[in-house]
């Protein structure tokens, strides 16, 4: 559709006069293949998105428009939105509204639109083919759920992807944005100043109440660097060069770092370093709703592969079950003159971590130094890399700093990492070991 045919459609079918920067947003997303769009707030977004849906669903006849948004209120409104302009349609036989439910509309055409929140793990939304796909609030949806939920609906059906909302961190929304893939919008309140949506007043209310990074990211729309992320973006990208591989090189040192995961109730991350000028990461092993057994025998395959110079496991929880059966297997054995019980000497394969509020941050500050050295470099990883970003730091009662993920974010990548380059470190290890 050409641009004025689709301002006179939303002004005849919605009662809907579309401002110039709607227009331009809504001409490419009946257009292209691929659009993200950043609006700042109060500029009309769900508003125009939720007249995209219908129109996507008028030609899209054979899978539903599916528009995931991360909270139950978002999905809401933005479906309340879609009924309303359903509403406002004239009587069309060929396109009118045969059954709807409170998050659904189906159309006489065949068409069909579903609005669905994405939860925690995306678990809850697994089972469609998109016709369309639409992230409301996209920032807000986690690159795990996207990569691994949400884009594989249209593996068989090449849908067109919108991603809209307001910047937030650098994560897959910020990628789009960031990409020739894309047909990019950015709305500032400059623009929507500019076409009346907002006034001058309210633009200066903001700027008074909003500290400065959220008046950056709520009303100029501009992507900000999270104040309180540990490895800053440009950090991470300086870091991302090499391949995998599947075995080592002659005369290669390699290390493991093993984050076992709770009794199979997440994922079990292996990664194999390669120590060198830089160093490298050069396998990574994902195991989803891995039991113990199953990780050490994935590590014993990858030690009889690689011949590891260390293997420094994660015992904080269950992990201290993984590294006292491949200590007895790898470790030499003496007793303890000072307490009469058996430990591990220095020059052991296995190594215990119990990761403490202490330690951890000398470990991951080891990571960091690395990484600032320019002497570590990883592939160009989603998951590794959408957890470094993700990964933040915090003061507590006391000045001391905790590091931890984001909420509803994960570690397991980056507790592999920080104890694979334990292998690099030039002072020694940053903790002791248990006994056996």
């Amino acid at each position: 559709m050409k641009k004025k045919e689709i301002f006179e459609y939303c002004l005849g079918m919605f009662d809907f006069r579309l401002v110039s920067y709607q227009l331009d947003f809504m001409f490419d997303c009946l257009n292209r293949s691929r659009v993200v769009a950043v609006f700042c707030r109060q500029s009309g977004k769900t508003e125009t998105v939720s007249k995209v849906a219908i129109m996507l669903a008028r030609r899209i006849v054979d899978n539903p428009v599916l528009i995931f948004a991360p909270t139950d209120r978002q999905a809401g409104l933005l479906a309340l939105k879609i009924e309303n302009s359903v509403k406002k349609m004239p009587f069309l036989e060929h396109f009118r509204i045969v059954r709807q439910t409170l998050r659904s509309f189906y159309f006489s055409n065949g068409g069909s639109i579903i609005c669905e929140t994405v939860g925690d793990t995306g678990q809850t939304i697994l089972g469609y083919t998109a016709g369309a796909i639409i992230l409301e609030e996209a920032g807000s949806i986690k690159d795990s759920i996207v990569y691994g939920s949400i884009l594989p609906m249209g593996a068989t059906t090449d849908p067109p992807i919108i991603k809209i909302g307001t910047p937030k961190g650098m994560n897959h929304f910020f990628e789009s944005f960031d990409s020739d893939l894309y047909c990019v919008h950015q709305i500032s309140y400059e623009a929507a100043v500019r076409a009346g949506v907002i006034s001058a007043a309210y633009v200066e209310e903001m700027r008074r109440t909003l500290p400065s990074d959220k008046f950056r990211t709520e009303m100029m729309a501009e992507f900000v660097v999270d104040e309180d992320a540990y490895f800053p973006y440009s950090l991470i990208e300086s870091c991302v060069g090499g391949v995998f591989r599947d075995g080592p090189v002659g005369g290669g040192v390699y290390y493991l770092g093993a984050d076992i995961a709770r009794l199979g109730q997440d994922s079990t991350c292996l990664i194999v370093l390669e120590r060198g000028s830089p160093n490298r990461v050069v396998k990574i092993v994902d195991i989803p709703k891995c039991t113990l057994d199953v990780a050490i025998d994935r590590i014993n395959e990858l030690h009889s592969v690689w011949g590891f110079k260390k293997i420094f496991v994660d015992e904080t929880g269950v992990g201290a079950g993984v590294r006292d059966v491949l200590a007895r297997r790898y470790n030499v054995w003496k007793r303890n003159v000072f307490g009469g019980r058996r430990g591990f000497v220095d020059a052991d394969l296995v190594v215990g971590v119990r990761f403490t509020i202490q330690n951890k941050m000398d470990i991951y500050s080891n990571l960091k130094v690395l990484m600032e050295r320019g002497l570590l470099k990883f592939p160009r990883d989603r998951k590794l890399i959408s957890q470094l970003r993700d990964f933040r730091y915090e003061l507590t009662v006391g000045d001391n700093v905790k590091l931890h993920h984001s909420e509803y974010g994960f570690d397991d990548y980056c507790d592999a990492l920080a104890l694979a380059v334990q292998g690099c470190r030039e002072t020694g290890f940053a903790f002791g070991f248990a006994g056996g």
